[in-house]
């Protein structure tokens, strides 16, 4: 965890990017007015055509509690957002939000002392693995880049590198073939409900704060549908 938002590691990805996307717009609320949330599926979408200048905050498995978390933050420290739009997955009915509450890719910036301390503890007390070797002999290079402060130019990223792959058709199999068990799946436990009241509760925080409001479902894999306990859905 760091809050340098200028530089990265070269083929890895920055850590943490709703916590320092959350972080930069608190700290650059000016830059907040128009925001996209979602998935990592966001990466495809072209946010200025939402609006010149809207911000995007998709990261890996976006969840909608999260997302209404970090809307109250960035309102809490003052950022005047007037136009809003949330992308929602097949998951946020299943997915535990509790589940990202200590990992190291998802926990949440609090604007809180004491709540970003413990973060930025669970961070300098993690069990070293190779990733952390590699850094630490150099195998990475740190190098400059604008993807928290300025998302705009990377969203294209997704396509180039999908295109640009010497065996897209392979590729696209062994995403299609794992896609329904990421994140852990199991059908013991539907939290539908839970869903619809967060639904809701951005409904209201909107409607309270006077923020144009668009929430839309990314399109979905149809195994992962058919994954699902059709009873239980």
């Amino acid at each position: 965890m760091h809050s340098d938002y200028n530089h990265y590691y070269a083929y890895q990805e920055s850590p943490n990017k709703t916590f320092l996307k959350t972080k930069y717009l608190s700290e650059h609320p000016e830059k907040g007015k128009s925001i996209l949330m979602g998935s990592s599926n966001g990466g495809y979408i072209n946010a200025n055509l939402i609006e010149p200048g809207t911000y995007n905050m998709k990261y890996n498995f976006g969840l909608l509690a999260i997302h209404l978390q970090n809307i109250k933050t960035m309102i809490k420290m003052g950022v005047p957002i007037k136009t809003l739009w949330i992308g929602i997955n097949d998951y946020i009915i299943w997915k535990d939000p509790k589940d990202y509450e200590n990992s190291f890719e998802r926990s949440l910036y609090r604007a809180d002392f004491r709540e970003d301390m413990k973060t930025y503890l669970h961070y300098l007390f993690r069990k070293p693995d190779v990733l952390d070797w590699y850094l630490f002999v150099e195998h990475y290079v740190l190098r400059e880049t604008d993807i928290i402060s300025n998302p705009q130019p990377h969203l294209e990223a997704k396509r180039r590198e999908e295109k640009h792959l010497k065996t897209p058709t392979k590729w696209r199999a062994e995403i299609d073939a794992r896609e329904p068990t990421l994140l852990h799946y199991d059908d013991t436990h539907y939290r539908i409900e839970s869903a619809l009241r967060e639904i809701s509760e951005l409904k209201e925080l909107a409607k309270k704060h006077h923020i144009k409001l668009v929430i839309f479902t990314y399109p979905t894999f149809f195994k992962s549908y058919l994954l699902y306990n059709q009873f239980a859905i």
